[in-house]
């Protein structure tokens, strides 16, 4: 397997209504998933709503569960770059040097973070995403497909920008922005 892992399991809280396809195995819920830590080297969180993903991931780490990183072999990634556990980067991704991808963080196909980012914990860049350099992404963000954020701008927490967005100034707190320019 090229992730090098031997075995890969996955729970859900749907289950057993709801069933995987043939290729994964939905082997059971939260709480089983719990019971089998003694067995498990690594967890990664797969919940897509960045609020519901990031509080798995914390409720885990107060549990001392070791997290996995994934970063897919076509990433970029410097090695003067801060990739905390639980983040993933998938492939056409890109983070450069002195920045900090923060707990939960999707770094989605193709987004680029230039250097000196900061992206708070439960961000979400969706594919296409290019933040230029020194910027800050708050925690539970989520940057719309193919948005562009200049240089030296902050964004708030739990911020939307819209698909396409470009984004020139300060966002703040819990705004949604669309547009070219973004408002």
């Amino acid at each position: 397997m090229a992730s090098g892992w031997r075995k890969i399991e996955f729970y859900d809280d749907a289950w057993p209504d709801k069933q995987a396809n043939e290729r994964w195995q939905i082997v059971g819920c939260s709480g089983a998933l719990l019971d089998a830590l003694v067995h498990i080297d690594s967890v990664a969180v797969g919940i897509g709503r960045n609020d519901a993903r990031l509080s798995r991931l914390r409720e885990l780490v107060s549990k001392n569960v070791s997290l996995a990183t994934i970063i897919h072999p076509q990433a970029s990634v410097s090695r003067f770059a801060e990739i905390t556990p639980g983040a993933v980067v998938l492939a056409g991704g890109v983070v450069s040097v002195d920045s900090r991808v923060g707990l939960g963080v999707i770094v989605n196909t193709g987004a680029t973070v230039d250097r000196d980012c900061v992206i708070g914990d439960g961000a979400h860049l969706c594919p296409g995403t290019h933040l230029a350099s020194n910027v800050t992404v708050g925690e539970g963000s989520f940057i719309g497909i193919g948005a562009v954020v200049r240089e030296g701008v902050t964004i708030g927490n739990n911020v939307v920008v819209g698909a396409g967005a470009v984004v020139l100034h300060d966002v703040p707190d819990g705004a949604t922005v669309k547009g070219v320019p973004a408002r």
